[in-house]
């Protein structure tokens, strides 16, 4: 079968491999969020089941008695609607055993069509920027197997879904250099702005950088009459998703103005834990970013090339990573719980290909040793995300506490790492035991349901993947 290789081809296939190779590799053990995952995934089945969007189990947060409301964004809890409303139905036909455990699962196959759409959107971001596909494929194909996002496709933490929702604004509102804002496109980005707040509201501090771009994304002598026009076209969507937050609010607490994250906000020890989250963000054994995620290594470079060709890109995509670094550096959590790796800032991550894109532009001479570099710092990368999926990171968590290793020295000591830890287990548990859903099938063979479904997936993942191949390897125009 033939191929044009057109940017739709690519994104068709793009997606498909990602979706099928995200759903054959989810967890046995159910990647929880936690207090986060369980009460969102109660709303969906108290939306569901009962119309309501109480959690139906009561719940305990920090700082507060047990309530029977979600403190946390409605975007997952509303997205997870559709698969738990298939799972329910297929659940029918098969063990009564597994049926809680199938429909329990909704919101983290959500995740994974939700990631594989975020690896998507970032190549049609990409695509802005350059001709290149290949380069845009390969990074997007990097992004979505060898970062943290690998890991949290099979998670109901809320970021893959807040990710996307944010790559979606951001692809709306830059039209690329060559071409100017429209009113449909502010629309659509207000609109995505909106939805990353209704998953999770602390989106908010990206809102004056959206602002200064479409301020920024006029050409010169554009008159401010115009951008303030602008800058309402895009306010419009976002302002109804900030009232639906707003009644939302107001459903829960009784006021519009009650987030349920103010005892986040004024806890004193947010700034007692500022330089310790600053250095455990970035460079800290237990949570940097740069380890749990290698291939970011290549974008300090890649913005010396990025400030050189698009300053205020630059400022755009720097000011994305360094908002949400100090915002979380200062948190009370500022690891993110229970989870693997700095949780709070997988929303900068695709972002931070931008640069990355700009050092290959920049180094065309020498594309073919950047290229080899990316590679060797992606499969590290997968390595780090096998490690995370490989042994539920919960379970060694708790394994550690056990022992008596206080919490806080999970991520300040270098040798209590999860990354450490979950190296020394590989070595100890045999590949059958590891942490697949697939391979319950060689201990029960009431997850023949598993067999049929992995073996579809499969087959549209390797056919996904050979016409990805034959583009790769196709031979590249000459300009």
């Amino acid at each position: 079968m033939s191929h044009n290789f057109q940017p739709k081809v690519i994104s068709l296939f793009l997606v498909l491999f990602l979706i099928c190779f995200y759903f054959l590799t989810q967890g046995r053990t159910l990647e929880y969020g936690y207090v986060d995952g369980s009460v969102m995934y109660n709303v969906t089945r108290s939306l569901v089941e009962y119309g309501d969007l109480k959690t139906l189990v009561p719940t305990y947060y920090r700082g507060e008695s047990l309530i029977t409301h979600s403190k946390y964004g409605l975007g997952l809890s509303l997205a997870s609607v559709p698969l738990y409303v298939s799972f329910k139905y297929a659940a029918q036909f098969i063990n009564m055993e597994f049926k809680e455990s199938l429909i329990r699962r909704s919101p983290i196959y959500t995740n994974a069509i939700i990631t594989g759409l975020g690896c998507l959107v970032l190549f049609w971001i990409l695509l802005r920027f350059t001709k290149n596909q290949k380069d845009c494929l390969g990074l997007s194909l990097l992004y979505g197997l060898s970062t943290m996002a690998l890991v949290y496709s099979r998670s109901d933490f809320s970021e893959p879904l807040n990710t996307l929702c944010l790559l979606l604004s951001f692809y709306f509102l830059y039209q690329g250099s060559t071409k100017t804002l429209t009113e449909k496109n502010l629309v659509w980005s207000g609109f995505w702005m909106g939805a990353a707040l209704l998953t999770r509201p602390v989106s908010l501090i990206m809102i004056p950088l959206w602002l200064w771009q479409i301020i920024q994304g006029h050409s010169a002598g554009t008159s401010w009459k115009l951008k303030i026009k602008s800058v309402l076209v895009w306010a419009v969507p976002l302002g109804l998703f900030i009232l639906i937050i707003l009644w939302y609010n107001f459903y829960r607490y009784g006021s519009i103005f009650k987030t349920g994250y103010e005892v986040d906000f004024h806890d004193s020890h947010q700034i007692k834990v500022f330089w310790t989250g600053l250095w455990g963000l970035t460079f800290g054994a237990g949570k940097g970013i740069v380890w749990y995620n290698p291939i970011l290594w290549a974008a300090v470079p890649g913005f010396y090339y990025l400030f050189k060709k698009n300053r205020n890109m630059g400022f755009w995509i720097s000011g994305i990573f360094l908002i949400h670094l100090l915002l979380y550096s200062g948190w009370a959590c500022w690891e993110g719980g229970w989870c693997w790796g700095p949780r709070n800032l997988i929303p900068v991550i695709p972002f931070l290909f931008i640069p990355i894109l700009f050092l290959l532009e920049g180094l065309t001479h020498q594309k073919r040793v950047v290229w080899d570099s990316l590679l060797i710092l992606g499969f590290a990368g997968f390595g780090v995300q096998f490690l995370g999926m490989v042994f539920p990171y919960g379970s060694y968590i708790q394994f550690m506490l056990n022992k008596g290793i206080l919490y806080e020295e999970l991520w300040t000591q270098t040798i209590n790492s999860p990354l450490i830890g979950h190296s020394y287990i590989l070595t100890k548990f045999p590949p059958h035991v590891w942490n697949f859903l697939v391979l319950n099938i060689f201990y029960n063979p009431d997850y023949y349901w598993v067999i049929f479904a992995s073996i579809l997936f499969f087959l549209v993942m390797t056919y996904s993947a050979c016409q990805l191949a034959r583009f790769i390897m196709k031979p590249s125009n000459p300009d």
